[in-house]
């Protein structure tokens, strides 16, 4: 609860969804989140509680915070979890991608003298969550954090992916959409049943009711549907945040590539999905992941190790390229 946390907190970041702040919890610093003011009503599948589902399904792998504890106040949802260091660089605001991430201090030294050491880090934290199936596509560095000991932590809560189970689970248990749409067939049969003018009156009132509801609830956010069955073109498979699929010049830095299937890829008929796959092309095709490791890294050697594995990595076919446990496996073997 707050009261655990000691003497007074330092506001690190405000943003549309969420305020974070850094403290003291037993003598250790922490991050505290909570929903900001304009998210006062936040409810269950909303962004807060959605890290939280992050968290505590990916409790104790290697990159994602450690959840401590989280409370309400009033209609506030906050939590804390263990400090992860700094971000691992500062970027330009998304869509505005002229300017280049700076990388940290910090992460420059690990990628000079222990260049293959910081690659596992970042891979393994990757790993994580990818597999599990959740998506980074609000993607910049300040989402990435690097603590003392070189591990790297992803510290801002990823989308699910429906089509894995924890999204399929998340989205049954919480969608507003879901739901909708079960109360409108639910009393769109009872008005095809219906036979006296009341009875019609009235079941036609309620589908009307949540056909409103549904409508007014827009595009699902942060819970991402598996992509249409078919396609003609690539334009029938939507994209991902111009930052992440980079799609067009100037959506993202130089140097900054986005995984074909994040713009929309559509191959003989079908829809290519996005996945664990995306995020391998992701971290061998921005300046401030794997190659911005390679650009500082003093061993010679150590460079053509993750030059070879960012090469199979950008892979235009989803299906040729390794998965992260092949990627760390080929960089633990030269460790």
């Amino acid at each position: 609860h707050r009261r655990d946390i000691q003497g007074r907190m330092r506001l690190v970041s405000r943003g549309n969804a969420k305020q974070v702040l850094r403290g003291t919890y037993r003598n250790r610093s922490v991050i505290v989140k909570g929903s900001s003011a304009n998210h006062t009503r936040a409810k269950l599948g909303d962004a807060v509680h959605l890290e939280l589902v992050y968290l505590e399904a990916l409790r104790g792998a290697p990159g994602v915070p450690e959840l401590l504890g989280a409370w309400r106040e009033g209609e506030h949802v906050w939590y804390a979890v263990a400090d992860g260091g700094r971000p691992i660089g500062t970027a330009g605001q998304p869509g505005k991608g002229a300017k280049a991430t700076e990388l940290s201090s910090e992460f420059i030294e690990l990628a000079r003298h222990k260049p293959l050491k910081l690659a596992r880090a970042l891979l393994r934290c990757f790993r994580s969550w990818a597999s599990a199936g959740f998506l980074l596509d609000d993607f910049k560095a300040q989402q990435f954090t690097l603590d003392g000991r070189g591990d790297i932590y992803l510290v801002d809560g990823p989308s699910l992916l429906r089509a894995f189970p924890v999204g399929e689970a998340v989205y049954r248990a919480t969608s507003h959409h879901l739901l909708f749409r079960g109360k409108l067939a639910k009393y769109g049969g009872k008005l095809k049943e219906a036979t006296g003018a009341e009875e019609r009156r009235k079941y036609a009132a309620k589908v009307a009711k949540f056909r409103a509801q549904l409508d007014a609830l827009g595009e699902e956010k942060n819970n991402l549907p598996p992509p249409p069955s078919d396609c003609a073109t690539n334009a029938d498979y939507p994209s991902t945040k111009a930052h992440h699929a980079c799609s067009v010049e100037g959506d993202c830095e130089a140097g900054a590539r986005g995984a074909p299937e994040s713009a929309g890829l559509c191959r003989a008929g079908a829809c290519v999905a996005v996945g664990p796959w995306t995020h391998v092309f992701d971290t061998a095709s921005r300046p401030w992941l794997l190659p911005g490791i390679v650009t500082y890294a003093e061993d010679a050697s150590a460079k053509k190790v993750l030059d070879r594995i960012m090469a199979k990595a950008r892979l235009a076919d989803p299906a040729k390229r390794p998965t992260f446990d092949a990627m760390l496996a080929e960089v633990e073997r030269h460790i």
